[in-house]
């Protein structure tokens, strides 16, 4: 009972903390958040818990498109070059005509950082 009270309070509570636990940590992460159902038709046929968090990442890419806020906070840590930043990039890509201007702050952060280019 109180591993799970443990896990209740630390479970990521907003997008930019999905986004951190999920899409930029390092190495192997399986998660599952309560509330967190991928629609039938954008779930793929079950591989198990690495493709659930490809899913997952896909989904929270899409989320962030339509929080600017959110994607602000995370654009440096999503610049790092690290993490299920493809699965996330899709997901933003594919969200809406909102991606466009969600991908500008990223061009022009990455204009500030020498040796980058896109």
């Amino acid at each position: 009972m109180r591993l799970r009270t443990l896990e209740t309070l630390l479970r990521p509570r907003d997008l930019v903390e999905k986004v951190r636990s999920v899409v930029l940590r390092e190495g192997v992460s399986i998660a599952d958040f309560d509330g967190f159902d991928l629609d039938a038709e954008k779930a793929e046929e079950d591989h198990g818990g690495y493709q659930r968090t490809e899913q997952i990442a896909q989904a929270l890419g899409e989320a962030a498109a339509s929080d600017d806020a959110a994607f602000r906070e995370l654009l440096a840590e999503l610049l790092s070059g690290r993490g299920r930043l493809l699965s996330f990039g899709r997901g933003l890509a594919m969200a809406s005509a909102r991606a466009r201007r969600a991908v500008e702050p990223a061009r022009h952060a990455t204009r500030a950082c020498p040796g980058r280019k896109l």
